[in-house]
Order: C-alpha cells, then sequence, then structure tokens
C-alpha cells in the first residue's frame, strides 16, 4: 500500500518534481515479495521495483533519501532506523516516526499529506547541505538510543520496575485451575518426568 501511494500520490501525474523543477527524480521500491500490482510500476522509466535485494542497507546508501510514507500502524520502525543508521536521510509521517526517540527536523522531515511529503522530498533532494545535517545527527541518535547497549540497560531498569529478582523467586507458584496440567520431575532411573492432572 506504501508503494502504490508513494506512486499515484507522489510520482504521477502531478506530483513529484516534473512540474516542481526536479524532473530527475527516480523512486527505487525495494522489499520482498512485491504484489502485481507494484511489480508493474517497474516498467515506468522513472520507477526500478527490486525484490532481490540481499542486503537493505545497500539499498539504503545508494539512494540519496528514504520516503516512508506510513499509513497505517502495523509492523516496526526498523527501515526508518536502519536507514538513519546508513547516513540516509529520512521523509515520513507522524505515524511513521511514532515511538521512536527523534526530534522532527532534526533527525528526520515529517508530513502526513501528499502534499506536504512531496513538498518535503523536493526539498531534501535538492537541498545536499539538509541531507548531510540530518543523516548526521539520525546516525548519532540511532547510535546513542538503539544499540544493544543501551537497549539491555532499558530493560533492565523495566525489570527492576516490574519487581526485584528475589521477590519474584520468592512468590509462591500460581495454583492451577480445574483442566490444567502440571509437570514435575520424578526421581527414577530414567528420570523422566510425569504429568500430573489437576482436578
Amino acid at each position: 500500500m506504501a508503494a502504490q501511494y508513494r506512486r499515484r500520490r507522489i510520482f504521477g501525474p502531478g506530483g513529484l518534481a516534473r512540474r516542481q523543477s526536479y524532473p530527475t527524480a527516480k523512486l527505487w521500491i525495494v522489499g520482498h515479495s512485491p504484489t502485481a500490482t507494484v511489480r508493474d510500476f517497474g516498467h515506468l522509466p522513472d520507477i526500478t521495483v527490486s525484490s532481490n535485494i540481499k542486503d537493505i542497507t545497500d539499498a539504503y546508501k545508494a539512494a540519496h533519501m528514504l520516503l516512508a510514507p506510513i499509513r497505517s500502524g502495523k509492523g516496526t520502525r526498523y527501515k526508518i532506523l536502519e536507514a538513519m543508521a546508513t547516513n540516509t536521510p529520512v521523509v515520513t509521517t507522524k505515524l511513521g516516526a511514532e515511538g521512536l526517540r527523534v526530534t522532527p527536523g532534526q533527525h528526520l522531515l515529517i508530513g502526513n499529506t501528499a502534499k506536504e511529503l512531496t513538498d518535503l522530498t523536493v526539498k531534501l533532494l535538492s537541498d545536499r547541505q539538509l541531507q548531510s545535517q540530518l543523516a548526521q545527527h539520525a546516525r548519532i541518535n540511532v547510535a546513542k538510543y538503539y544499540n544493544w547497549k543501551t537497549i539491555s540497560e532499558d530493560l533492565d531498569k523495566l525489570y527492576r520496575q516490574i519487581g526485584k529478582p528475589e521477590e519474584i523467586n520468592n512468590q509462591a507458584p500460581p495454583r492451577l485451575r480445574s483442566g490444567q496440567a502440571s509437570i514435575k520431575s520424578q526421581t527414577s532411573s530414567k528420570h523422566q518426568p510425569s504429568i500430573t492432572q489437576t482436578s
């Protein structure tokens, strides 16, 4: 759906650049198992569709920017973080940046309508300095907040808020309801577990 949105609303007639002094812009759609509709876009002179990219970061590195017009809450935001990690500036929607530790205008550009996304795309493609600034700030931001050390520290803080390990270990096991099965070890020569059905 996002690819169709880009094609029809942004790269379609009256969309990006042909009428805004940027006729050389090309759209590169990358993803696994594109639909027949999306594959058909590849026949157009200004669009390339790729479904066999081994490493998505290669696509980001070869692009001037990532346009991610995310319009539903499904899925993750990995693509945006991956682009930022490879120094690729990002244009997305408010929903696309939802939940990320980013500041619009500093780490990425945000628009919500087709016109806003189009204007921001043209602005970014036309301004090499802005591309560089967004890419640099975004990469620093990703390295700071989305590395394994930071993530593990955040998880550790969360676990401490939920309950201290000793408190959890001292809690009695939950009582089984009727119909549930419990598994307990049984001392025998074969050391096989026995299954006890509660009544």
